[in-house]
């Protein structure tokens, strides 16, 4: 009726009454529906079982019809408008009213039963229209959960997260229990990180690391109490960017700026699942708070001792001779030093159906785990879980494909790529198609096993010598010159052939003096753009070009992107002088993908839990913070909880505290794995201290003893008297 409700106020709550299901007739095969709603005031409702029935029909109590005075037509629904728009039949003096909602006729003989089902749902907006909107809205997810015979999907679970404090910093990792999530048609879609301004919140999201699925913003209905409509808002913030399990954290995303040392943060991890088309397409794993408080490691801790050995390729004792070693690159790279522990790994393969997946199997003195099971990830890409701190990952390529470029020698290595943004030998090799174009498709499987054998500076064969330069209408063209003797040879190892090869020079501002017709890469940045191609062709022979490279235009210039190129790498000097000795191999390696034979193995080292001489070395760190102390801190959550931090201290310590007298005030134990410890400015007895300076005494086993004062001003309590 109004804004005005003598026991809600302004905020006038609604309820509604929603017939979902109705009697059954016809043996059963037909429900019925709402067959009428009409409405009384509280004393003027029907005299006689005469009216109740007529009310029933959806009649006036004397029978009469009743009329929808918007548009004059019979209905036996009463006030059938809506209010929140203003449109349709609205009731022009309401009251309290007595509502009939009936279906029917039916007949029911003795003993027969119905199941006649109902929602009652209430709620409570900003006003009493706002009221009316968000109980509509609400009774969509009331009819969807109908809909769906009340078998509703339920979110992911939250995955278990882990926070390492550091100094301004946190780092955050969670895993990969959530992802055994099914629950059709919903389907598990990625992770959201978010910073709490309280254990309560609100939340800020931070990150969301979604699969690459197609899946990215998704919108839901949103019943909003402040809004008469239901609301469009994004629940999902996916960008096909791709899963991963660990972020570090150096800002605060909720009040802006770095984070400090010393004061609680809170954080989350969630999992949430779409379902595409459903009432709520998006389902969000609970919030579970975790607090962190940044800080340094104890003092003594020595996380410099860390380490992962090289990891070592081999193969089972049980491999059938012949069994070639795969060409899969297995990298471990260390996350979280904190985490590390003293243990060796190893990588197996196996079959999954027509595929393979890998696992890795963790030992630790006698007792063996598998740490990670049935992943099939190869790409390089983050989506590798975190185990011990440490991140294994590994790099594989369909069979046949390139796979890796690789430099041998037995000196030193003189040349390496320029880093273009190609894939292999730092950036500077891959499949010609990927630099400037050929007729060969990049992700070839039909090109093989090639190698670039040099000579020391002899001639190994002939190649085609290309020249970056203008043509005459000012474009760009990489122009065939002529076909001239290189210090390499380039073989097809797997078909023991002999294969054409091109190379570019840079013409420059004249006179250049990379434009000499031999290929000398140099120390500049981009090496005097001394490109090599392997070619498809065998090899044409000294002095003795394809003639076709001259005369056909779509093969004259380079960059036509038609010439027969298998591979390309773009090469620079090392040192002042250096180039390839003879013997020295540039090899370019098609995959051999990791069988059930191939086995990787390497070992990590935990850091030093408590290291004495590093312990004594830091004692001159420990702080009192903040010092002095004004009425209050930065870390206290209200004015009655007094917080003094001391940092930087060793995971087992005493601190006694004195005043300027000598009385002992208080002693506080500590023995954990943080580098802090709290003072509420209490004395033993549970009293607060006076304002005053204090010295604080420090005492840790096996390490000595460190003195520093503190400064105390407790807020002044006045009393008014009357």
């Amino acid at each position: 009726a109004t804004n005005n409700d003598e026991q809600y106020g302004t905020q006038t709550p609604c309820v509604g009454y929603d017939f979902l299901q109705g009697p059954s007739v016809s043996g059963g095969t037909v429900t019925l529906g709402l067959a009428s709603f009409n409405k009384y005031p509280n004393g003027g409702g029907p005299a006689d079982s005469t009216e109740t029935y007529n009310y029933m029909k959806g009649l006036n109590g004397d029978g009469t019809p009743l009329i929808n005075p918007t548009n004059s037509q019979t209905t036996p629904f009463n006030v059938s408008g809506d209010p929140v728009s203003n449109v349709g039949w609205l009731d022009t003096s309401p009251s309290d009213r007595r509502l009939m909602l009936s279906s029917g006729p039916f007949t029911m003989a003795p003993g027969a039963v119905q199941e006649v089902v109902v929602g009652i749902v209430v709620a409570q907006g900003q006003s009493r229209l706002a009221s009316v909107a968000l109980m509509k809205c609400y009774d969509a997810a009331v009819q969807a959960a109908y809909d769906a015979n009340f078998s509703l999907a339920s979110p992911p679970n939250s995955p278990v997260v882990t926070i390492t404090p550091r100094d301004g910093e946190v780092f955050i990792r969670w895993d990969t229990g959530s992802e055994n999530y099914s629950q059709p048609p919903y389907v598990w879609a990625g992770y959201n990180v978010y910073q709490g301004a309280s254990v309560a919140g609100p939340w800020t999201r931070v990150a969301t690391y979604d699969r690459v699925d197609g899946i990215t913003t998704v919108l839901d209905v949103e019943c909003d109490p402040d809004s008469p409509v239901p609301l469009q808002k994004v629940k999902a913030f996916g960008t096909d960017a791709g899963v991963r399990y660990a972020i570090g954290l150096t800002d605060d995303k909720v009040r802006g700026g770095p984070l400090n040392s010393g004061s609680t943060y809170y954080y989350t991890v969630t999992a949430y699942a779409v379902g595409v088309g459903e009432f709520q397409q998006v389902l969000e794993s609970p919030f579970v708070p975790i607090a962190v408080v940044p800080q340094t490691p104890p003092a003594g801790v020595d996380q410099s001792t860390t380490g992962v050995s090289t990891v070592a390729h081999g193969q089972a004792v049980t491999t059938p001779p012949g069994t070639p070693l795969s060409t899969d690159v297995v990298s471990v790279t260390v996350l979280d030093p904190a985490s590390m522990v003293d243990a060796s790994y190893q990588v197996g393969f196996k079959p999954d159906g027509a595929g393979t997946v890998w696992y890795v199997v963790r030992t630790q003195g006698t007792q063996v785990d598998t740490v990670i099971n049935n992943w099939s990830n190869t790409a390089p890409d983050e989506n590798y879980p975190v185990v011990d701190g440490i991140q294994v990952k590994i790099l594989s390529y369909p069979l046949g494909e390139l796979a890796r470029v690789s430099y041998q020698t037995a000196g030193t290595q003189p040349i390496d790529g320029v880093d273009v943004g190609l894939r292999f030998f730092s950036g500077g090799a891959d499949y010609a198609f990927d630099l400037f174009g050929s007729s060969i498709p990049s992700h070839s499987t039909t090109t093989n096993n090639v190698e670039l054998r040099f000579t020391g500076g002899a001639t190994g064969q002939y190649a085609y010598r290309y020249l970056r330069t203008l043509d005459g209408t000012g474009a760009r063209v990489y122009q065939i010159q002529d076909y001239v003797p290189v210090p390499f040879s380039v073989w097809d190892t797997d078909a023991n052939v002999k294969l054409n090869a091109a190379f570019l020079e840079n013409a420059g501002p004249p006179p250049s003096a990379n434009q000499n017709g031999q290929w000398d890469p140099n120390t500049s940045g981009n090496g005097g753009r001394e490109i090599v191609w392997v070619l498809d062709q065998p090899y044409f022979g000294d002095n003795t070009p394809n003639m076709s490279y001259f005369t056909d235009p779509g093969l004259s210039d380079f960059l036509a992107g038609n010439v027969d190129a298998r591979y390309c790498v773009w090469p620079y000097a090392l040192s002042a002088g250096a180039s390839p000795a003879n013997g020295d191999k540039l090899l370019f390696s098609t995959s051999i993908p990791s069988n059930r034979y191939d086995q990787f193995t390497f070992t990590t080292t935990a850091a030093a839990a408590f290291n004495p001489t590093l312990a004594k070395g830091e004692l001159g760190r420990i702080r009192a913070v903040p010092n002095p102390y004004f009425a209050h801190s930065t870390y206290e959550l209200n004015r009655f909880n007094r917080v003094l931090k001391f940092t930087h201290l060793p995971a087992r310590c005493t601190i006694r505290l004195f005043n300027l007298a000598g009385d002992l005030v208080r002693v506080i134990d500590k023995n954990d794995g943080t580098s802090q410890a709290t003072w509420d400015l209490n004395t033993d007895r549970g009293l607060p201290i006076g304002s005053g300076v204090y010295i604080f005494h420090v005492e840790a086993p096996g390490v000595g003893t460190t003195t520093g004062k503190v400064a105390v001003f407790m807020e002044k309590e006045r009393l008014n008297n009357f």
